[in-house]
């Protein structure tokens, strides 16, 4: 795989909501379908850090580290005999205008531009372990996710609900009827934060609009958080029916 963008992606929060399939199918590109957990729809929103950035094997100047904050859902995509699991992203929030315009360029994302920011408080001074994580996003007030962390650090189970989540290697993004984006996402397999304690306060309506106030009162199915990795994400590929 040729790489576009490497990164250090951590720390990821992940808040899971069960949804209707109907409200997920006017974003399903075309040549992919909703991948489901046993016979059931989902929706993530996810916030993590971007941390020493690469663009074209170039240093992003002024873009290195920024935080990021988006809600996405799971598709799979047949290939020959091969099935590729990936996600599409509803919308995802940086506080850099030059990410924004570049995702959304080249990638066909829905990349918007708000100030954000984020607090980390570790276990000792080494620095090594996270104990307490926050991110925040401003837009008509501040809307804030946080994480209480245990130093217990480990696999991802085989076929749990939590690696369905977060193993996904594929991107997807909706041009048109007729055209889809397909990038490659590489990493090793996360570890996650067992025991973890999420939090957040959001407002889905504000950061994504009518059709997402109903998460406001509904009750996730899982909160979770994985340590992350360094990612490579292929360059996009133009899928055309």
């Amino acid at each position: 795989m040729k790489t576009f963008l490497k990164a250090h992606w951590k720390n990821l929060i992940m808040i899971n909501f069960e949804v209707s399939k109907d409200i997920l199918e006017p974003y399903v590109p075309k040549g992919t379908e909703i991948d489901l957990w046993h016979q059931k729809a989902y929706v993530s929103l996810v916030s993590f850090l971007f941390d020493r950035t690469y663009v074209l094997g170039f240093p992003a100047i002024g873009n290195q580290k920024f935080e990021e904050l988006n809600i996405r859902f799971y598709l799979k995509r047949i290939e020959g005999n091969k099935e590729k699991r990936g996600v599409a992203f509803i919308k995802e929030i940086v506080p850099k205008p030059l990410v924004t315009r570049l995702a959304n360029l080249c990638f066909s994302e829905h990349y918007q531009t708000m100030r954000m920011g984020h607090k980390i408080i570790y276990f000792d001074s080494s620095e090594n372990e996270v104990k307490n994580l926050e991110y925040t996003v401003e837009k008509n007030g501040i809307h804030r996710i946080s994480a209480r962390l245990t130093p217990d650090l480990g696999d991802l189970l085989e076929g749990s609900f939590e690696e369905f989540i977060a193993e996904h290697y594929w991107g997807y993004s909706r041009v048109s009827n007729h055209k889809t984006v397909e990038y490659e996402v590489q990493h090793p397999k996360w570890k996650i934060y067992n025991g973890s304690e999420v939090s957040f306060n959001c407002d889905f309506k504000s950061l994504y609009g009518n059709e997402w106030q109903f998460l406001n009162t509904q009750a996730p199915f899982s909160m979770f958080v994985v340590k992350g990795s360094e990612v490579n994400v292929g360059f996009p590929k133009s899928i055309v029916f």
